[in-house]
């Protein structure tokens, strides 16, 4: 990293607009800030999970487990502790579209 910024593409934008929210609202673990590339980690952790899901290597329904562990790990203990799981995820659980808007296969 030579500390140099890049344009961001619209997507990452998305997150690192959503990391600095969370942040401001002090729900980030103490000794972990915005600027420590949660951006890549997320960004990391939503790919590689993707990936393997779509490879058929993880099951959709590891999604929530997977984003409890995330939660745990980036969030202070007292936010984690109030991670409202069974809301987020009701919330994101319609079907997974193709880029045509029709049904991905095997998805629920």
């Amino acid at each position: 990293m030579t500390g140099e910024t890049e344009p961001q593409s619209g997507a990452h934008r998305l997150v690192l607009e959503a990391i600095a929210e969370i942040d401001g609202h002090g729900l980030l673990r103490s000794d972990i800030g915005a600027e420590d590339r949660l951006d890549a980690l997320a960004w990391s952790t939503v790919h590689g999970f993707a990936t393997l899901m779509v490879g058929g290597h993880l099951p959709l329904d590891a999604g929530p487990l997977l984003l409890r562990l995330f939660g745990q790990l980036v969030l202070s203990p007292q936010a984690a502790a109030s991670f409202d799981l069974p809301t987020i995820v009701a919330s994101v659980s319609s079907p997974p579209a193709t880029a045509f808007g029709d049904p991905v296969p095997g998805g629920h």
